[in-house]
């Protein structure tokens, strides 16, 4: 059966887009395209195991709120155990790439 695992809109300890500010859908948008982009970099053998990634939306009292997922089937044990693995591996601080691209499609820095 599908199965996901929950991995947070971007890196754990990043700032991230909050539910009611102006424009959260967009920017949050923005986010996860570039952490799902930034997490294929991180595990590139994800498919081979039978893992993927995707935004998932999420009803709360506040609003709407999106995060990436790793999607497995459960009644595999390989897919199981890279989901488990990838969650115990996440990224605390955007990588380069990510952190250039953030930079300029949210932050309006770059």
């Amino acid at each position: 059966m599908r199965d996901y695992i929950t991995l947070g809109p971007t890196p754990c300890a990043e700032n991230c887009a909050q539910v009611g500010d102006e424009n959260y859908r967009m920017k949050a948008t923005l986010e996860m395209d570039i952490y799902m982009e930034q997490l294929k970099r991180m595990f590139p053998e994800s498919s081979s195991h039978g893992v993927s990634f995707s935004k998932k939306w999420f009803n709360h009292d506040f609003g709407t709120y999106g995060e990436i997922v790793a999607v497995y089937d459960d009644s595999n044990e390989e897919a199981s155990n890279h989901a488990i693995n990838i969650e115990n591996n996440l990224p605390e601080f955007w990588d380069e790439i990510s952190l250039k691209e953030i930079s300029v499609n949210v932050w309006g820095t770059g």
